[in-house]
């Protein structure tokens, strides 16, 4: 689990690099955007734990290792509010990075309100080998650190080589990238609650 939030790192940064420049003003709380990073950053050590909650663990020990996963909602979550509190009253200009910067906050907000199922005990025991984990999965993954990588892309890809890329293809691009990665995604959570096993 380290390596998931090593992976969403960069995205967090590139969208937090976009934002400010399609919104025509300056990131709001740049510090509190550090620390929050900082904090993601050290608590992806202790994040693991919640995959030993159905493999035979001491009850005791569950209550630690479910408060130690749902730590890295608070950063996590600082990072959030950074990037709406730029947007808050903002110029924004939706072009194509600023889309792919939108619906990676949409994205990985839903991955992130269902990873705070699987960090509890109770619902994690019930969810743990179902399709809601793929979902969560999904949704933050393919949902935010793609859709960052792809804002990444659209915006510096000119700046490097000079060539302008094609805004109403872009657009394109990322309406079907959203719809099709929701419309994908989305039935995974009505799989998990139909007790359907993501290992079939």
């Amino acid at each position: 689990h380290p390596e998931v939030y090593i992976f969403i790192l960069p995205a967090f940064g590139i969208v937090m690099e976009l934002i400010p420049h399609f919104a025509r003003k300056p990131l709001w709380g740049y510090r509190t955007a550090v620390v929050g990073l900082l904090g993601v950053t050290l608590l992806s050590w202790f994040v693991w734990q919640h995959h030993l909650f159905v493999s035979g663990i001491a009850p005791v020990l569950r209550p630690f290792y479910m408060l130690s996963t749902e730590l890295i909602s608070i950063p996590t979550g600082i990072v959030f509010l950074v990037a709406f509190g730029t947007l808050w009253q903002a110029r924004i200009s939706l072009a194509v990075p600023m889309l792919f910067c939108l619906g990676f906050l949409f994205n990985f907000l839903i991955g992130g309100i269902s990873g705070v199922f699987l960090s509890d005990v109770p619902s994690d025991i019930t969810l743990h080998g179902s399709y809601f984990s793929m979902a969560h999965f999904h949704f933050t993954i393919v949902g935010g650190e793609i859709f960052a990588i792809v804002a990444a892309i659209y915006s510096w890809f000119p700046k490097m080589t000079g060539k302008t890329l094609n805004a109403s293809l872009g657009k394109i691009h990322f309406w079907w990238m959203f719809i099709g990665s929701n419309v994908s995604f989305t039935p995974l959570f009505a799989s998990a609650l139909l007790s359907i096993p993501r290992i079939v």
